[in-house]
């Protein structure tokens, strides 16, 4: 026969377990609007779909500076509305491949360069490198550009074909009479660099100027100036001649106590003696 103290111990443990199995349960629910409960089964009565319910958004939770209350939702502080649409206005829109760009000026440079760089003007475009790409590859437009240049600086001007002259694509021909080493030539001014003509031919001109002086000036001064010269002198007995100096280098020192005695005299001009002139015959008187 069971003790009635065991008794007490079971009775105590069925009381902790059914405890324990109440705390597990929910509350006994009670049906409200467009809710039926039967037994263990709630069901919905109402006409609420999913599409409905699609349409709702998700319960918000009020953060920093927000408050909810019932359905409205405001700021207690911080931004304004005002503020917030001003801020808003100043962003661009979210660009995607269809949008086409309007900027002032762009300025392409590495990462590592850009803060020492200086900025492009207005309506110009600026970068360190410049590319664009075809069905043939990437193009360097900067390298394009130079190689173009250079190839450019290699041509001449473009000529514009002048009197007797034919320019047909890159041949220019000469249309006038054909001149060779056997040609005679009559012109008017010519301007030019060197003029060099062929041993026994001649050049003729009125007037023939090198630089701003007039050849046939030129020589009719100098062949002037030569006749005032007298011919060049060539050192004889006792004579010497250094530069533009001639000197006697013997014979004897003639001054005015100087007796001369010469067996002929001849002279252009006069005779002046400071004492007697004698004149001496064949007989000696």
């Amino acid at each position: 026969m069971t003790s009635l103290l065991t008794k007490i111990k079971i009775l105590d443990t069925q009381v902790t377990t059914n405890t324990q199995n109440i705390s597990n349960k929910q509350n006994t629910l009670t049906a409200g609007e467009n809710i039926i409960i039967s037994n263990n089964t709630i069901s919905a009565t109402g006409s609420i779909t999913q599409s409905q319910l699609d349409t709702k958004q998700n319960i918000l939770q009020a953060g920093e500076n927000i408050t909810l209350s019932n359905n409205v939702i405001s700021s207690s502080g911080g931004i304004t509305q005002a503020q917030l649409t001003t801020e808003l206005n100043k962003k661009q829109n979210n660009l995607n491949i269809y949008d086409n760009i309007i900027l002032n000026s762009l300025y392409v440079a590495p990462f590592s360069t850009k803060t020492t760089t200086s900025p492009s003007i207005n309506g110009e475009i600026r970068s360190k490198i410049l590319s664009i790409e075809d069905d043939s590859g990437v193009i360097n437009v900067g390298n394009s550009i130079n190689s173009i240049l250079s190839s450019l600086n290699g041509k001449q001007n473009i000529l514009t074909a002048g009197t007797n002259i034919s320019i047909s694509n890159n041949t220019i021909n000469s249309t006038g009479t054909n001149l060779n080493s056997t040609s005679n030539i009559t012109t008017g001014t010519i301007n030019c660099g060197n003029i060099t003509g062929r041993t026994g031919t001649t050049i003729t001109a009125p007037n023939l100027v090198y630089g701003t002086t007039n050849i046939s000036t030129k020589i009719s001064d100098i062949e002037t100036r030569l006749n005032s010269k007298q011919s060049t002198l060539i050192a004889g007995t006792n004579i010497n001649i250094n530069g533009n100096t001639i000197s006697s280098t013997g014979g004897t020192t003639i001054d005015s106590s100087s007796i001369l005695s010469v067996n002929k005299l001849s002279t252009l001009g006069d005779i002046t003696a400071g004492g007697n002139l004698l004149f001496m015959d064949n007989s000696g008187t």
